[in-house]
């Protein structure tokens, strides 16, 4: 009993002495110090809805300095899913384009926001920062309608490479008023210009898998060469970027 007693005063003494404690260490560097694997042999799970919701705020993780410390799932969530681009043109004079007679890049120079960092409006071009499926969407309208009835869409470029394309005929009508007499007075047949019957928005999106360091572009296709005048405002013409998983 005296030999117990003794015991329990030494650890008694050497806790409140020393604050720290280490597990196969002699140098601890933290209130409880391991240096080894940890094993937790039952953990009861969460039951109450209430304590769900609490479960969802924090979680563990471990650091590279070895410390294990509570961060919230917010914070681990805008650690791993920062991808969020949204853009279009500064003005009328970027959202004016010479088609060549095949693909021609839209150049986008305008960002909303990049929460990244990963679109560069000098080059027109989207380089992916992490591994990842990201949902793509780009949409143009014409300000005013083309000349030629031409094959005319938009594409998205992975890596050089088309992924996802709409295209379609840019068509136009002929209206003809027959001639038209009234009373004593005849109005002869009339020709109108051509007019456009097809809508001049065109948009395409697509689910990607990328890896760090694929590219996307945006581009117009067409058949022919013309030159077409997009709508400046981003309400008409942007691309969105988003990372989901």
């Amino acid at each position: 009993m005296k030999s117990l007693l003794t015991l329990i005063f030494i650890f008694y003494n050497i806790t409140f002495i020393y604050s720290q404690v280490g597990v196969n260490t002699t140098t601890p560097q933290a209130t409880l110090d391991i240096n080894g694997n940890v094993m937790i042999r039952n953990v009861d799970p969460v039951t109450n809805p209430t304590d769900r919701n609490l479960a969802a705020q924090d979680s563990i993780l471990v650091r590279s300095n070895n410390e294990v410390m509570r961060v919230s799932s917010s914070d681990i969530l805008n650690a791993t899913l920062k991808t969020a681009v949204k853009g279009g043109f500064t003005n009328a004079t970027s959202a004016t384009l010479v088609l060549s007679s095949t693909y021609t890049q839209i150049p986008f120079d305008s960002e909303e926001f990049d929460l990244n960092d990963e679109y560069d409006p000098a080059t027109h071009t989207f380089t992916a920062k992490q591994d990842g499926i990201y949902t793509i969407k780009v949409r143009i309208n014409a300000s005013n309608s083309i000349n030629a009835s031409i094959n005319y869409g938009v594409c998205i470029r992975k890596n050089g490479v088309v992924v996802a394309r709409e295209n379609f005929a840019n068509i136009t009508v002929d209206v003809v008023f027959p001639e038209l007499t009234v009373g004593i007075i005849t109005i002869p047949e009339t020709d109108l210009l051509e007019l456009p019957v097809t809508p001049p928005v065109r948009k395409v999106e697509s689910l990607e898998q990328l890896n760090t360091g694929d590219t996307i572009t945006f581009e117009l296709f067409s058949d022919l060469g013309a030159t077409v005048n997009l709508s400046e405002g981003i309400e008409d013409c942007q691309f969105t970027i988003v990372q989901i998983r």
